[in-house]
């Protein structure tokens, strides 16, 4: 019988991001995907509550508006950050992560402790296997990462929306391979959890919807 894998979403503010609590049935231990919200107090008093503490903090790209609560988390728990080798560069800088031009202010981030370089990349955890794609398209340093029949995308795949492209490090033609590679590995019955709005069925989008 696999372990039950429970995912809880929080809604980020002040941009209504997704962030997602990831842990199996009875472990200590979990993964935060894209922490933004500024704060954290429901998402510390959520894990507190489930006698939780992360092992990693998974940013699916490098947009302000997924990673800025990594540096009040870091600075809670003893977590590591995974992030694609470009993801973790564009952290650090307050253009390349857009946050200067939300607030004239921006913020940076620490590199990440595991930085991934390639195409696909796997790291086990617990009784699991983390399965990781990096997935440029909506930002250079875009990754989607898998695990059992969930796919975290970020904003690679949000339903009903065509993926954004035309932003700093957007590229159509690298969104529509990296689109191709997931839609090739993954089945159609995958769940979706996507950057926002509710998760779905991969059988509910289409490439082309996308793009």
């Amino acid at each position: 019988m696999p372990d039950n894998i429970i995912v809880t979403r929080f809604l980020n503010k002040p941009i209504p991001s997704n962030c997602f609590v990831v842990h199996i049935e009875n472990a200590s231990t979990c993964l935060l995907v894209d922490p933004a919200d500024n704060d954290p107090a429901g998402l510390i008093s959520y894990l507190e509550l489930k006698k939780l503490s992360p092992d990693f903090i998974i940013l699916t790209h490098e947009h302000f508006d997924h990673i800025s609560g990594v540096n009040n988390l870091k600075s809670t728990y003893a977590c590591k950050v995974i992030a694609t080798n470009i993801c973790s560069l564009s952290i650090q800088n307050p253009k390349k992560n857009l946050s200067i031009f939300h607030d004239r202010i921006g913020f940076r981030c620490a590199a990440a402790d595991i930085s991934i370089t390639n195409k696909q990349f796997q790291i086990p955890w617990k009784t699991k296997i983390l399965k990781f794609y990096k997935t440029p398209g909506h930002s250079e340093g875009g990754m989607c990462f898998g695990i059992d029949n969930k796919l975290f995308t970020g904003d690679t795949i949000i339903k009903g929306h065509k993926t954004v492209v035309k932003i700093v490090g957007g590229n159509k033609q690298h969104l529509i391979a990296s689109l191709n590679e997931l839609f090739n590995t993954f089945d159609e019955d995958t769940m979706i959890f996507p950057g926002h709005g509710e998760n779905f069925l991969l059988k509910e989008v289409t490439i082309d919807s996308l793009t």
